[in-house]
């Protein structure tokens, strides 16, 4: 007994044989066919050993679907270089920033430079002005390298500053936090992970600030060290 058999051409190319079959197999073929007009001879041959008249196909595939490439995001540098007397949330360094994107950071006057420093922070020459709810600085829409910078910042007179500091009288009651200070500083609420909870603008006098969560927190004053404060 002959075993079954089958052979196609595709578009005149060289004939395909595959005599590997089973009796009850059916018969599947998979063509390597680009889009386009094509025809396919097929003949065959039985378990007797009789050949089928060869069978002639004439298909047609319509065009593959078109992809277009995806465009990949042109990347900027922000750069922020060391500057002194501050120091900044992110680090200083150079960071890649995809194109209209944005890129913010916390900047931090450096103990000794805050009695009188009154930061201004440029980007590429503009200035950019921090957000009120925080104190946060975001350049909202990255479009070219950008270089940071940082002017206004003053280093501090020692002995001035022992003075002022030994004049702060802090206490809290039922959720308000009190501050005497006898010249206006500014300051900041620091949670115990190093999160800026709250920038606080100070005039001369008593300062009652509320909306302070309880809890033991770090109240951050212009040239002094950080105090550690319980709120009731």
């Amino acid at each position: 007994m002959d075993s079954p058999s089958y052979e196609y051409t595709l578009d005149n190319n060289e004939p395909v044989l595959n005599d590997d079959l089973s009796i009850t197999d059916p018969i599947t073929i998979t063509l390597p066919c680009k889009s386009g007009n094509h025809t396919l001879l097929v003949n065959a041959v039985d378990l007797a050993g009789n050949t089928m008249d060869a069978k002639t196909i004439s298909f047609t595939i319509e065009n593959e679907p078109y992809y277009p490439p995806v465009p990949l995001p042109n990347y900027y540098s922000v750069i922020i270089p060391e500057i002194e007397g501050v120091s900044f949330s992110s680090g200083n360094g150079s960071f890649d920033v995809a194109e209209d994107y944005a890129f913010g950071f916390y900047l931090y006057v450096n103990e000794g430079y805050m009695q009188n420093s009154k930061p201004v922070v440029l980007a590429n020459g503009e200035e950019i002005v921090s957000r009120e709810v925080d104190g946060k600085y975001i350049i909202k829409h990255v479009t070219t390298d950008t270089t940071i910078e940082v002017t206004g910042i003053v280093k501090d007179h020692s002995t001035a500053n022992t003075e002022i500091e030994n004049s702060i009288k802090i206490w809290s009651l039922n959720s308000i936090l009190s501050i005497y200070v006898p010249r206006p500083l500014q300051g900041y609420l620091i949670d115990l992970s190093g999160n800026i909870i709250k920038v606080v603008h100070l005039s001369a006098g008593e300062n009652s600030i509320i909306g302070v969560p309880s809890g033991l927190l770090i109240l951050k004053l212009e040239g002094m060290p950080g105090r550690k404060i319980v709120i009731e």
